[in-house]
């Protein structure tokens, strides 16, 4: 579920500085659901770094602004989208905007935040009792800077609370840690996909427990390594299972990922004895 604001007014000119608000920072997806830098003025996923949640995505299309937030979510990211619309407004010299497919006016703003606060708890215990009825499983959702994965016992801690659900959110995606996902190349051999992570010496890695296909995927690669970097001069693969056993953890980052740094040494020591072609 999620939450559509949709501002319609002429909207020649119109461009994201325009209307999103001071202290917020922007950029665009990549094909891994990881946020980067953006030269786009009409289309951006949006958040306040004090709050980094979801994201909001804001885009301004011909004769419309259209804000969009998945839910759940916290407060603090409602009411920014919520901002970003009534900017749009006011941008546009117009007086109402359309929530989720009722108009509503600049003044009944804080009214409807609260409303679609009830909104995403509700998506909060819903999505908290899904989860509670699948062993083994994990609730994946899309972060403002890269996917996140909650357990039960994450959820069961949030006790259906958005703020808690927001806090959570925000303490794992201020870290500074580069999300290493999954490239994919096909074998000219046999046609095989392979999936290859990306590691590089002394930088602080959020690595998967176990290989897979992102969640927002579908398919199946059946050899997995990761790739370690050096320098120039020393570089190398290693069978995914190979570099889980010997590398080191440095605690865990959600429900289905964990940190790692290598140093020089590591890594070419992990290069030289199982270094493996691809």
């Amino acid at each position: 579920m999620a939450l559509i604001l949709k501002v319609t007014a002429d909207t020649k000119g119109l461009g994201l500085k325009d209307i999103l608000p001071p202290g917020t920072e922007h950029g665009m997806y990549d094909d891994a659901y990881r946020l980067q830098e953006t030269e786009s003025t009409t289309e951006a996923i949006v958040f306040d770094p004090k709050h980094i949640g979801r994201g909001v995505h804001a885009e301004i299309k011909d004769g419309e602004v259209e804000i969009g937030l998945s839910l759940p979510a916290c407060k603090d990211e409602i009411a920014l989208a919520y901002r970003i619309a009534a900017r749009a407004c006011r941008k546009l010299g117009i007086k109402e905007f359309e929530a989720d497919g009722e108009k509503i006016s600049l003044g009944d703003v804080e009214a409807n935040v609260k409303k679609s606060c009830l909104k995403a708890e509700a998506e909060l215990k819903d999505m908290a009792e899904k989860l509670a009825a699948q062993k083994g499983k994990v609730a994946n959702v899309f972060g403002a800077l890269n996917p996140v994965a909650l357990s039960r016992d994450d959820l069961e801690k949030m006790d259906g609370r958005i703020q808690k659900f927001g806090s959570f959110l925000h303490n794992k995606q201020m870290v500074n840690a580069y999300y290493s996902a999954p490239q994919f190349f096909q074998d000219p051999a046999d046609g095989s996909f392979v999936g290859v992570y990306n590691i590089m010496v002394g930088v602080n890695t959020i690595m998967p427990f176990e290989p897979a296909l992102p969640f927002y995927m579908h398919g199946e690669a059946p050899r997995w390594y990761v790739y370690v970097y050096v320098s120039d001069e020393m570089y190398g693969y290693l069978k995914f299972d190979d570099f889980f056993s010997k590398a080191p953890r440095n605690g865990f980052y959600d429900a289905t990922h964990f940190f790692c740094t290598l140093t020089e040494d590591m890594a070419g020591q992990l290069i030289k004895n199982y270094g493996a072609e691809v």
